[in-house]
Parts: C-alpha cells; structure tokens; sequence
C-alpha cells in the first residue's frame, strides 16, 4: 500500500512539474509554444476530402479563396486544371491531368500590370508580406492558367521570374516538341499554421512517363531537382 501512495505522489509531483514547466515556457517564450502548436496543427491536401467547387472570373483578384474549396483555374475553364484550399483558406495544391499551351493572344488580365505597382490585387490575392514579392502564377499564363486568387500566391521575385521560369521553359520545350506534360502537380508548403506566404512548393509533373520533381523555394535560392 505504502509502495502505490509513493507512486501516486511521484505521479502528481511529475504533473505539477510538468504543468510549472508549461506555464513558465509560456511565460518566457509564448512564440515557441505557438510554432509547436502550429506544426503540429498543419495538415497537407487530403485527396479524400470532399472540396466545395466554386467558380471565379478570371481577373478575380479581388476575392480571397474560401476554406476548403477548389476551383478550376484553366481559361473558360477550358482545361482540367484545379487549385484546393485548406481549412485556412490558402491554396495548398495545384494540380492539372496535362498542360496546354495557350491559344489565346496577348496577356490575361494585361490591365493588372506590372503586379508590384497594384497594391490592391497584390493584397487580395497574393498576401504579400514583403517588398520582393510578385504575385506568382502556379500555373503560367502562358499554358491558359488565370489570374485570380486560387492560381497566385506571394513569390519571391527571383523564384518567380528566374528559378521556376526555368521549369516553365523545359515545360514548354517539351510541348513544342509535340510531348506530352501529364500528372502536373505543385504541393504549396507553409512553415505553420498561421503562416500565409509559401515557405516552398514541390513541383511535380510527367514527359513521356518520365517524372520530372522539384522543390521551388520561396526567396532567393536556386531551384532544387528531387
């Protein structure tokens, strides 16, 4: 009996300290209890989950995305291109079955640029939190992809207009070359929860069932094969 009140106390005298060392952290650094929460919060897409579809303009760059949706982010809707969001209302994954070239002349939404000089846009669709950020297309222009709010997200200038160029010009080689871009895929990845400009994209696609991968990151860094 004298053996099992022992461990008792030890049990409580363990929760208190516990408890001591959790108020104290909290006291002393509530930022890092706030990452460990995050971190542990952040859930990736789930491809099981039921997505509500909405249907936006284009040039919508006025409309933030909604929790838990996806859209169709081709042109017309021309092509099978889709963005999801999470529960936080960011896009998280990009996908399309393959990639087209654009048949249209001219650039979509051509009364937005250049992006840097409209604030407006910038805030609404692309949650820009520093001044070297565009608003980055996921899917380019260039292969029918639109110009609202599920197909941009704050991007480093260089990463958009140098790093992943470069996998939009092989892209584009390919399909020039009469080959097939299928299985194209780009995982949106934040550093927490509460975090809404990308820390770094995965990008994935086929040629020919060739699987061509990549990891995009979100500053002034080359791009990384996978």
């Amino acid at each position: 009996m004298k053996k099992k009140n022992n461990n008792r106390k030890l049990y409580i005298l363990l929760i208190i300290l516990l408890g001591s060392g959790f108020f104290i952290l909290n006291e002393v650094n509530p930022e890092l209890l706030n990452r460990i929460y995050d971190r542990i919060e952040y859930s990736d897409f789930d491809e099981d989950k039921d997505y509500l579809e909405v249907t936006l303009d284009p040039c919508d760059t006025n409309t933030v995305p909604l929790p838990n949706t996806k859209a169709n982010i081709s042109y017309n809707e021309k092509h099978p291109y889709y963005s999801y969001t999470d529960n936080k209302a960011r896009v998280i994954r990009v996908e399309a079955k393959q990639i087209y070239p654009k048949k249209r002349k001219g650039r979509l939404c051509d009364y937005m640029y250049p992006s840097n000089n409209n604030n407006k846009a910038k805030t609404a669709s692309g949650y820009i939190t520093n001044g070297n950020d565009d608003r980055g297309h996921l899917i380019a222009d260039r292969f029918d992809g639109v110009s609202n709010s599920y197909n941009i997200t704050a991007q480093h200038e260089v990463a958009n207009k140098i790093e992943y160029q470069k996998v939009e010009n092989d892209i584009s080689r390919h399909i020039n070359r009469g080959d097939k871009v299928t299985n194209f895929t780009i995982d949106v990845k934040y550093e927490s929860i509460i975090d809404r400009r990308p820390l770094y994209y995965d990008i994935e696609f086929k040629v020919n069932h060739k699987t061509y991968k990549y990891r995009l990151h979100n500053e002034n860094r080359p791009i990384e094969k996978r």
